[in-house]
């Protein structure tokens, strides 16, 4: 089964997905309250300088280890995350959630005093997980609640369901389709691929893509301008040796199969390259 944690953070930022989830954010509230006794009266937003400083204060507290390229950059990715469950604000600072969970951290009282009689530090991540939400092209979502409904209908929640099918659903709309979709694959009616794809050729922005290559002779340029990726369209460029590899696919030919796999471990690659320069303990 999945976690509430699990989802609200698969519907935003990547760059925070870890092992230890609520140790590794309690551990950076109390890394961001000190940094901040030193650094008092100092800016966030734009300031380099005190980014790269964070970054090495990090680093020199073991929360992370390898040479990031743009410290800056390293340092707001492993924090935005934070900002997002409203533990500290976008100047970086604690909000009043994020400090009470650092006093509970740092009192090491996890004592069930609550209604729902869970650990102290858990029932700040719910309430958190409560008011998260993301603006989906004006529609605003919120994944924890998505999930409760979902497992209401459902009872349960395969790895591949909620990994697949859950992140789809952005409108109350969708969610009955999603959920209509999840009871017909579980008969064996419709496969994953098939409600993904459908799903998607709702959008029209996946329409116009779709058209958009198909006019085209297949080229680098084309599916780049296509912008299948959401960062950004230089990762798509590696989407054309891959597609050549399938079109040329002889399931008979030992060594086209081996190529495909390769094309395919250099799609992987290229996408987790930027993950593999910085590490977290």
């Amino acid at each position: 089964m999945c976690t509430y944690k699990s989802y609200c953070w698969s519907m935003g930022t990547t760059s925070f997905r870890t092992a230890d989830f609520n140790q590794k954010i309690e551990r950076q509230l109390t890394l961001l309250s000190k940094f901040w006794e030193v650094h008092t009266d100092v800016v966030w937003s734009g300031n380099d300088e005190i980014q790269s400083l964070y970054y090495d204060f990090m680093k020199d507290n073991d929360f992370l280890t390898g040479d990031a390229p743009n410290k800056p950059k390293d340092a707001r990715e492993k924090t935005s995350g934070l900002i997002d469950l409203g533990l500290i604000d976008n100047e970086r600072r604690p909000t009043a959630a994020g400090e009470s969970l650092r006093q509970i951290t740092s009192n090491g009282d996890f004592r069930p005093n609550n209604l729902l009689q869970i650990p102290a530090d858990s029932y700040i991540y719910f309430k958190q997980m409560l008011k998260t939400s993301n603006d989906v092209d004006g529609e605003i979502v919120r994944p924890f609640v998505v999930l409760v409904l979902a497992l209401k209908q459902l009872e349960y929640l395969t790895q591949e369901e909620f990994t697949y099918l859950l992140p789809l659903i952005t409108t109350s709309r969708k969610f009955r389709t999603i959920v209509d979709c999840i009871k017909r694959l579980r008969k064996g009616d419709i496969t994953i691929d098939e409600i993904i794809v459908d799903t998607l050729l709702t959008m029209e922005n996946y329409r116009e893509a779709r058209l958009y290559l198909l006019e085209r002779p297949v080229s680098e340029h084309v599916i780049c301008q296509a912008g299948i990726n959401r960062k950004s369209r230089q990762y798509d460029s590696t989407y054309y040796p891959l597609y050549r590899t399938i079109e040329s696919l002889d399931r008979n030919n030992a060594q086209s199969i081996l190529d495909l796999l390769q094309a395919c471990r250099n799609r992987c690659g290229a996408t987790t390259f930027s993950k593999r320069r910085t590490g977290e303990k």
